[in-house]
């Protein structure tokens, strides 16, 4: 195993994919076809590799999170890798219940469902 020093502890690098969770044949089915999710903190991290993980695999999604900029960013990043992409990238707090509201009723206009 190849060992890389990091602030000087050892670290082992190793980046598996177990067959049970391998996305490799969502990507190429594109099961997700016809679904429309639903991404909150979709600005960085976590949420927009899920964002990114669903386009590959066919989904619509609606990305949210606070920053519109940041959205924008993402939304521009996932159309670079999966120009067939449907993205609806909207500014949304979270724990705004008006805001949340007002999201999922534009995601229901422009995709005509969430599933």
């Amino acid at each position: 195993m190849d060992q890389i020093a990091r602030e000087s502890i050892l670290v082992a690098e190793r980046h598996d994919i177990y067959p049970e969770i391998d996305p490799a044949e969502h990507f190429s089915q594109k099961t997700y076809q016809g679904k429309v999710a639903f991404i909150t903190g979709a600005s960085r991290g976590i949420g927009e590799e899920i964002a990114l993980m669903y386009a590959k695999a066919g989904a619509s999604f609606v990305l949210t999170a606070r920053k519109q900029d940041t959205l924008d960013a993402v939304k521009q990043r996932i159309l670079g890798l999966v120009p067939t992409a449907e993205v609806l990238a909207l500014q949304t707090d979270v724990v705004v219940f008006e805001q949340v509201e007002a999201a999922v009723k534009a995601a229901i206009a422009r995709f005509g469902r969430l599933l």
